[in-house]
């Protein structure tokens, strides 16, 4: 990445901060509430398109709609559950599974450890301090 926005803190301040532009798009990939979608509207530009994965319930979604933003929800399987193009997923997970053999795509794994009992205390306290970055992994190997 050329520049690391803290999710932590006021998305605006971040941007501010570091002379960002608003963006065309935003992809959000945990639980979307009412505080975090006002915060991506802010950073998005008119008509922008606002990927999630997950709304938190009572999350009032009509915020995108005074600038004509489009709320674009994933769920990867979707296509399957409902009996729509479902060979088009085998597409999508063989492309992918393709772009991560070539290193493309790289996972965000941060640590893979072996599975154990102490494995999962240690990777609970650490998901718990709220700060780990990537995913926690564990091999049965």
């Amino acid at each position: 990445a050329d520049v690391v926005v803290n999710h932590r803190n006021p998305l605006r301040k971040e941007f501010d901060d570091q002379k960002l532009a608003d963006v065309d798009y935003v992809f959000h990939t945990w639980d979307l509430d009412n505080d975090y979608l006002g915060q991506l509207v802010n950073i998005a530009k008119p008509f922008a398109k606002i990927a999630y994965i997950s709304p938190a319930p009572g999350t009032d979604l009509g915020a995108t709609f005074i600038k004509a933003q489009q709320l674009v929800p994933e769920f990867m399987f979707a296509r399957p559950m409902h009996g729509v193009d479902q060979e088009r997923q085998g597409e999508i997970l063989n492309i992918a599974a393709k772009l991560i053999d070539e290193g493309t795509i790289v996972h965000t794994a941060a640590k893979i450890e072996k599975f154990s009992l102490n494995a999962i205390k240690e990777g609970h306290k650490t998901l718990a301090s709220g700060k780990s970055i990537g995913k926690l992994a564990y091999t049965l190997e």
